[in-house]
């Protein structure tokens, strides 16, 4: 398969140049972080965005709260603790302010991925996607959200986490409120599939994903990748597993470097369609095994066996 697949694939991660897919969107350049803002200045950015942090977070559990899985509502469509929301550090407020030439507050501000939140689906069907983009919808509609783009990450309309009617009547209700938004259906290289959602709350604009809770878990294995190949460095916390990353990925072959490319988008592909897992069992997330040909290192449940021993020792 990954063989055949050489001549007439075309893919290939660039240093300084690739789509984002975290709490963002765009074109991202990343350059010298010394061209960013002060530390003081970052950490104080984060300070004030907790308060819109907690508006947003409340907001999200009101209207999604009874979609929540929990012991004695299986089934809910939202995984356990699927309702997360976070704020950019001040490290990475500073690496984003210099690769953007950001200088004050007010711009760091609107810069787009700030303040997060995700959803995280436990099935990832249409039908389940299309109850959490009603209720968002429902939210624009009371004007207690507003909403400014809309951008669908699928590599397949198939494969998209709501139908275009549920979209098409978001769509609708923000442009309602404010005259005409953005809104994009597209795929990424890597093979990345959520739907983003930028808004504006108070003075900020953030960002809200929707995802199923197995490409959750590959995202935030394949952001450490990510960052490594746009020489970004990892957390303090982290650093084992970026030296490790990044001895392994020196050694991948010229001639294979379209095929970690593929394996990143197989890998969420393969996410995408896994069953749910039931709640109430400590089963784990099973990856798509790395080809032979490529450092073993990177294949993603080694990663994920790093991550939970740096983890477990620093709880």
């Amino acid at each position: 398969m990954y063989i055949s697949a050489i001549s007439n694939y075309n893919f290939a991660y660039k240093t300084n140049v690739v789509r984002n897919t975290t709490f963002g969107s765009g074109e991202k350049f990343f350059n010298d972080k010394s061209a960013g803002v002060t530390n003081l200045l970052a950490s104080q950015v984060h300070d004030d965005a907790k308060k819109t942090e907690k508006k947003l977070l409340y907001i999200l559990n009101k209207s999604l709260g009874k979609y929540v899985a929990t012991q004695s509502n299986t089934n809910n469509i939202i995984a356990p603790k699927g309702i997360k929301s976070r704020i950019k550090s001040a490290y990475s407020i500073i690496e984003k302010t210099g690769s953007r030439q950001l200088k004050n507050k007010e711009e760091i501000k609107k810069m787009g991925d700030l303040i997060g939140a995700r959803i995280i689906l436990r099935r990832g069907t249409k039908a389940d996607g299309d109850k959490i983009i009603n209720e968002l919808t429902k939210l624009v509609n009371s004007g207690e959200l507003t909403i400014t783009e809309i951008e669908n990450y699928r590599p397949t309309s198939e494969l998209s986490y709501a139908s275009t009617s549920a979209l098409n009547k978001l769509e609708a209700a923000c442009n309602k409120k404010l005259g005409s938004i953005k809104r994009t259906e597209s795929s990424i290289p890597s093979g990345y599939m959520a739907i983003h959602l930028t808004f504006k709350m108070n003075d900020y604009v953030g960002e809200i994903q929707i995802m199923g809770y197995d490409v959750e878990e590959l995202k935030e294995l394949e952001d450490f990748t990510y960052k490594l190949r746009n020489n970004k460095s990892l957390s303090k916390k982290y650093a084992p597993i970026e030296k490790v990353l990044k001895d392994a990925m020196k050694r991948i072959p010229p001639e294979y470097e379209n095929m970690y490319g593929k394996y990143i988008k197989d890998s969420y592909l393969h996410a995408r369609k896994m069953e749910p897992h039931p709640i109430n069992t400590k089963t784990k997330q099973t990856f798509l095994p790395i080809p032979y040909f490529l450092p073993k290192e990177l294949d993603f449940s080694e990663i994920a066996k790093m991550k939970e021993n740096i983890d477990r020792l620093n709880r």
